[in-house]
């Protein structure tokens, strides 16, 4: 085991929920080469339900809360302060609140002015998952060994409940292959056609499948607008604005598989420990090698066809997702 000169560390990841789950790896190897010191998570509020899934964050503080009162950092109590997202005005509270460690990207130039030790983290043109790469910030810690992508989901100290309240189990078919289909992404990542979702929901047949369409209320809006015919299916449910984020991640412990883009809800799904299949472009930096899903069930496909059609994922046909999520439900017919 390490000696160490520290007691606190706090890791800075302020953006979006799959960020923040390719992120969680960091707590749990920190915890295992130094089991006393304590983890803290400096996020935002909106992630919270993820952070609280931890169990190896001892701390979560909430980024806009503290911005929003003048950025002061101190009250924390850290002796380092990773910043896994490179924020300007972070890294720049960190240094006026005089933690005594700051460790960053030296890709950033206001690093060079707010961090005091600096990694050659250029993530762009390197062949490793965004999770891999977060943890060549350890390195401070002499934390250099390699993990492989089998390796991480252990290392995220993720919680699963014993039991989902009737609330989120009253919606599940108990006779038929219950999927759940996310077609927004929140204009964070490229998106397969609405229209594609309707012939793979069609495709679906409905005495074996129920699906459930999930989204935020604004997706849900866009949703009817685009494909209204989804919607109208008999084995189409519209969950679109009907969970918090504490209880979507409930309902996605819960159903048999989960078809996604590159979005926070393919990668909690992932973490659960839930079937999912991610639709990524085979296009750097947003392919699935830098993007995808840590888990024992995730999978993924890419589209490999001209520029354009990776752009809008156009060359990822329907058949090809319907063939690997009838793959998933036979497989569940076999275990009956």
């Amino acid at each position: 085991m390490k000696k160490r000169k520290f007691n606190k560390v706090l890791i800075s990841r302020v953006d979006s929920i799959g960020d923040v789950i390719l992120t969680l790896p960091m707590t749990g190897i920190i915890k295992e080469y130094y089991p006393d010191v304590v983890v803290a998570f400096l996020g935002s509020g909106y992630t919270r339900p993820i952070l609280e899934r931890c169990k190896f964050i001892d701390e979560i503080y909430d980024w806009p809360l503290i911005r929003d009162e003048g950025g002061d950092l101190s009250f924390i109590g850290a002796d380092i302060i990773f910043h896994v997202f490179p924020q300007r005005p972070v890294a720049r509270a960190a240094k006026q609140s005089r933690i005594p460690i700051r460790v960053g990207t030296s890709h950033r130039i206001y690093h060079l002015f707010t961090c005091n030790r600096l990694v050659n983290l250029g993530r762009k043109h390197i062949l490793l998952s965004e999770a891999q790469l977060n943890l060549r910030l350890l390195r401070y810690l002499k934390i250099r060994r390699h993990f492989s992508l089998e390796e991480l989901p252990k290392y995220c100290g993720w919680k699963l409940k014993d039991k989902i309240s009737d609330k989120i189990t009253e919606n599940l078919h108990p006779d038929k292959f219950n999927l759940v289909l996310h077609l927004k992404s929140q204009g964070n990542a490229l998106e397969w056609p609405p229209e594609k979702f309707l012939i793979l929901a069609k495709l679906l047949k409905e005495d074996q499948y129920h699906i459930f369409v999930s989204g935020t209320d604004k997706e849900g809006e866009e949703i009817r607008n685009e494909v209204p015919e989804l919607l109208s299916l008999p084995h189409v449910v519209n969950m679109t604005g009907k969970f918090t984020l504490d209880e979507f991640i409930d309902f996605v412990q819960v159903i048999d598989g989960l078809v996604s883009s590159s979005t926070g809800p393919l990668h909690v799904a992932a973490i659960n420990g839930s079937r999912c299949l991610g639709l990524y472009p085979d296009m750097r930096p947003k392919d699935a090698t830098r993007w995808g899903p840590i888990g024992e069930k995730a999978e993924w496909i890419e589209d490999r066809g001209s520029d354009l059609e990776k752009k809008y994922l156009t060359n990822i046909e329907p058949e090809e997702v319907w063939n690997k999520i009838e793959s998933w439900r036979k497989e569940d017919e076999k275990k009956k």
